[in-house]
């Protein structure tokens, strides 16, 4: 049997009294929350329930839907018997209005037991854990559903593709070629086609003749420097004038005099 509390945002009507001990989901209070809606705007509801042994509130497991907000009472939340108080804390954008303090009245049963029992925002914490593997499961489901869809449109269309499979690669064949051989242009001498490549190509600055006459003019103006080694396997160094460094051997090392 499941029992519904409904009551305003704007009357506790005498506040609200649940079973003690209640079977998990089996109790529920439904907010109307028009008043805060009307009020304050289209906002975000939470409910914080303060239990009678509690020094501090704790975020229940509620479900907000048009302009009411549903607490589902958990084991939790009716564990100790006596007085306590809930509130709706209601966000709007950056800003956070507040119901009045609803008086909470957690009714004695027969079976009443000394067992441990969770606080109240580890059973928050573990309803949210709940929901993001749940979530998780959903979207893992979602995305095979999807995949098993794109399977069969693959299948579907894979006739259509096999007959024009023939017709289209040759003719990409044929572009891939003109496209290589343009690049292959291109950073070579930096041309294509014949014609010159404009500033903004990338083989403007980008090709083996730009780079040839780098080096050339480099070499012009700062000299030039070769090593070879020679048949009896002597190192020998061939440099321009305008190279300024000295090589020269001490203790069998090598060394460069600036």
């Amino acid at each position: 049997m499941l029992v519904e509390n409904v009551l305003t945002c704007e009357s506790p009507h005498g506040g609200i009294t649940i079973g003690r001990r209640a079977s998990h989901g089996t109790e529920r209070v439904v907010f109307d929350l028009s008043y805060l809606i009307k009020t304050y705007g289209e906002g975000v509801a939470e409910l914080l329930v303060k239990r009678p042994v509690d020094s501090s509130a704790y975020p229940a497991i509620t479900s907000q839907q048009d302009n009411t907000l549903t607490w589902i009472v958990s084991d939790v939340d009716t564990a100790y018997k006596g007085s306590g108080e809930c509130e709706i804390f209601w966000y709007v954008d950056d800003g956070l209005a507040k119901s009045i303090i609803y008086p909470l009245t957690i009714m004695r049963d027969i079976g009443e037991t000394t067992e441990d029992v969770p606080a109240g925002y580890q059973n928050w914490v573990d309803h949210l854990t709940e929901l993001g593997a749940e979530t998780l499961d959903n979207a893992q489901k979602a995305a095979e559903s999807a995949s098993e869809a794109k399977e069969s449109e693959i299948n579907a269309e894979e006739s259509e593709v096999n007959s024009k499979a023939s017709e289209e690669a040759a003719k990409q064949s044929k572009e891939d070629a003109n496209a290589s051989a343009l690049k292959s242009e291109g950073f070579a001498v930096g041309e294509q086609n014949g014609t010159i490549v404009t500033v903004g190509s990338p083989y403007f600055e980008n090709n083996a003749k730009f780079y040839a006459l780098q080096a050339q003019q480099g070499a012009s103006e700062g000299g030039w420097i070769h090593f070879y080694i020679d048949d009896n396997g002597d190192l020998h160094y061939v440099k321009t004038t305008e190279v300024g460094l000295e090589f020269y051997l001490l203790n069998g090392d090598l060394h460069v005099r600036v």
